[in-house]
C-alpha cells in the first residue's frame, strides 16, 4: 500500500477521534451549564478533553502535511485509548470495543505509515547515491 494512502486512513481514524472528543467537551459544557455536573469539574474535564482534540487536530495536519513529528504523539495517543478501552469494556462492551479497535487501526496504519516512507525515502536515497541504477532496480 502506498504511504500516502495509509497516511489518510490513518488521518481518518484520527479527525474521528479529534471530533468524539470535541463532542465529549461539548455534553460535560452542557452538564456543567444545566446543573447536572459540578460546573468547576465539568469545565476543567471539558478543557482537558478540548486540549487533546486540539493536539490531535494537529497531528492529523501534521501527518497529511508529510511531518514525522505527529507518530510519536498519535502512537501515544492510541496507547492510552486502548488502555481507557480496556477500563470502559467493563461499563459497556460496544463503546469499550470501539475504543480498542480504532486505536489499534490508527496505530497500525500510522506505523505501516511510517515504515513505508522511510522505505520510499531510503528508495529515493539510494536512487540519488547511484546514480538512478540502485540495487535491485
Amino acid at each position: 500500500m502506498r504511504p500516502h494512502a495509509l497516511a489518510w486512513g490513518a488521518a481518518l481514524l484520527v479527525g474521528l477521534e479529534s471530533l468524539a472528543l470535541l463532542a465529549i467537551a461539548a455534553v460535560y459544557i452542557a452538564r456543567a451549564v444545566t446543573g447536572q455536573a459540578p460546573a468547576d469539574a465539568a469545565i476543567a474535564i471539558a478543557a482537558l478533553v478540548a486540549v487533546a482534540a486540539a493536539a490531535l487536530g494537529a497531528a492529523l495536519w501534521g501527518l497529511l502535511r508529510g511531518a514525522r513529528w505527529p507518530r510519536g504523539l498519535i502512537v501515544t495517543w492510541q496507547l492510552l485509548q486502548v488502555a481507557a478501552g480496556a477500563l470502559l469494556v467493563q461499563w459497556s462492551w460496544a463503546w469499550g470495543l470501539a475504543a480498542i479497535a480504532a486505536g489499534l487501526g490508527a496505530m497500525a496504519l500510522t506505523l505501516a505509515h511510517a515504515r513505508a516512507a522511510e522505505a520510499q525515502d531510503s528508495e529515493a536515497q539510494d536512487s540519488t547515491l547511484h546514480g538512478g541504477n540502485a540495487p535491485g532496480a
